[in-house]
């Protein structure tokens, strides 16, 4: 199973992202049902959990076509590769690496015969330092440099009508890493960056996003813990099991997890007890100088860089005899709070062969997120033993065999809309679809832009539109939806289908731990978890 990483973590002196909501039905003693990944459950009675639900959520990149460098994904030459979140690059220092033009030939001839932009000033940019990028034009008989992005920098550039082009990437050190690079009209940062799509936003036929779905491994890992998510027992790195002495003090620690620090300190230093992988999404602290996370009053800390979990001695601590018990404990939360022993992890398994998809909606959801979206999804209902689908997966030529012309959208005749009502759409439900290559639109009308995909809330109507040039009949048009692969996850009427008896069994045998559980599962799917309270 791999390891699970909670999305938020908080401990001694974290201030993180609130637990999932909670809700009551009933009294004391009665049913309380909390959501979100992770489940923070309080006030535990211990016993078998009443319900537990997983939710299903689907994601994709989109992009706004602001990246005008042409990098395409996938491509690669001598010492880098694109990737969609930026270009990796593996060379000496002082490698310069031509992505456009080429090196070697005559001056004149090296540029591309292109005109790569048009005449206008533009933003440049590269995020390291390590790595800066030129920007050489051939103009007027003349090779000039127009522009460049040195040490992590934003500059401009002006472009002059028939200017062509050399580009290429230049180390001033050995490199091996990823560099996000832009050309663009708006001013770039690591945080708006995002990769080329033919200057034209995504998805689209040319530059398909991928739909990504939790789950989509194959299966899903849940866990079952108490309150502290520091696994127990841990080494202590660099000693014998787990005892080491440094610099005048020895560490000890004992059975129930605490660890005993004596002796007197002869070095401001730290000791790494473990390393403890946990997601560092979402963790923010006042930091000590150090840049670590303060977890105690003892100087406990975890720095989350490199997963570590240290024991720091501090300069006024220096020559006094200390004999202290520490007691380390990572949790989930928005303060700190008592110190519980780590309870031993209890661990289900769910199939997910197809992944646990869901589309994102406005209204008639059945699950909503810690930030208030609510989303019509796929469940794992344990409770009733049952898988519950409500999203599918469609394909024109496949799934979707017959589109009819909406002569009034497309009476322009600049982009036609066409509607499709196979598979049927779930009724009633609005936002709720999403495509590979088609921009999803609240109206598709004769204004819209070409290749979008829209649904009425009220009917099964779905709407696609698409050149009114390309096509001459409903066939071809079904046909050129079918030859680019389009595909669509839209809403559709519930079916359910039982679960194994593995799986039910597994959920059965799974128990609370009191006073404090947390559930976490590890594909970031939606949770509500029902236990009782004391």
């Amino acid at each position: 199973m791999r390891k699970i990483e909670p999305e938020f973590i908080t401990g001694m002196g974290y201030i993180g992202a609130s637990p999932g909501v909670l809700y009551h039905m009933g009294g004391a003693g009665e049913q309380t049902v909390v959501t979100g990944n992770p489940a923070l459950l309080e006030g535990v009675k211990g016993n078998r959990f009443t319900s537990l639900t997983l939710h299903g959520k689907s994601s994709q990149e989109s992009t706004t076509g602001a990246n005008l460098l042409p990098f395409e994904v996938g491509q690669k030459g001598d010492g880098f590769e694109v990737f969609a979140d930026g270009v990796q690059i593996d060379v000496q220092k002082y490698t310069a690496i031509y992505i456009l033009g080429r090196e070697g030939f005559s001056y004149e001839s090296s540029y591309d015969e292109f005109a790569l932009l048009t005449a206008g000033a533009y933003y440049i940019y590269s995020d390291n330092a390590n790595v800066e990028m030129y920007i050489n034009a051939w103009r007027q008989g003349k090779g000039i440099e127009i522009g460049a992005a040195l040490k992590g920098s934003v500059n401009k550039m002006v472009v002059m009508d028939g200017d062509k082009f050399r580009i290429f990437l230049r180390t001033n050190g050995a490199f091996n890493g990823k560099v996000k690079v832009m050309i663009s009209k708006i001013q770039p940062t690591t945080s708006n960056y995002e990769p080329y799509t033919g200057g034209k936003p995504s998805p689209s036929p040319e530059y398909p996003q991928e739909i990504k779905s939790t789950g989509q491994s194959g299966e899903i890992g849940v866990e079952v813990l108490g309150k502290n998510l520091i696994p127990f027992p841990y080494p202590l790195l660099g000693g014998t099991g787990t005892q080491i002495e440094r610099n005048g003090v020895k560490y000890t620690v004992q059975s129930d997890g605490c660890i005993r620090c004596v002796g007197t300190p002869t070095a401001v230093t730290y000791i790494n007890l473990s390393r403890i992988k946990f997601s560092n999404v979402g963790l923010t602290a006042t930091q000590p100088t150090d840049g670590k996370i303060v977890l105690s009053g003892e100087k406990m800390t975890y720095d989350p860089s490199n997963y570590a979990l240290f024991i720091y001695i501090t300069s006024d601590q220096l020559g006094k005899p200390i004999d202290t018990v520490i007691y380390p404990q990572i949790e989930f939360g928005t303060v700190a709070t008592e110190y519980e022993p780590y309870r031993p992890a209890q661990t289900l398994i769910i199939p997910t062969p197809n992944g646990l998809p869901g589309v994102p909606t406005i209204d008639n959801g059945n699950y909503t997120d810690a930030s208030g979206q609510q989303w019509l999804c796929d469940e794992v209902d344990l409770k009733r033993g049952v898988y519950v689908q409500n999203v599918a997966f469609a394909e024109f030529g496949k799934g979707i065999t017959s589109l009819t012309k909406n002569s009034g959208v497309s009476s322009k005749n600049i982009v036609s809309a066409y509607f499709f009502s196979i598979p049927r759409k779930r009724a009633k439900t609005r936002h709720t679809i999403m495509s590979n290559c088609l921009r999803f639109v609240a109206n598709v009308s004769s204004g819209n832009p070409a290749y979008v995909i829209s649904n009425e809330s009220q009917t099964e109507a779905m709407y696609v539109s698409i050149p009114a040039e390309l096509y001459e009949n409903d066939d071809q048009m079904l046909n050129l939806l079918a030859e680019k692969k389009v595909k669509i996850l839209y809403a559709t009427y519930p079916t359910e289908r039982p679960l194994s008896t593995e799986e039910l069994e597994k959920y059965r045998s799974l128990r609370t731990y009191s006073p404090t559980t947390t559930v976490i599962n590890d594909a970031g799917a939606g949770m509500s978890v029902g236990y009782k309270r004391k």
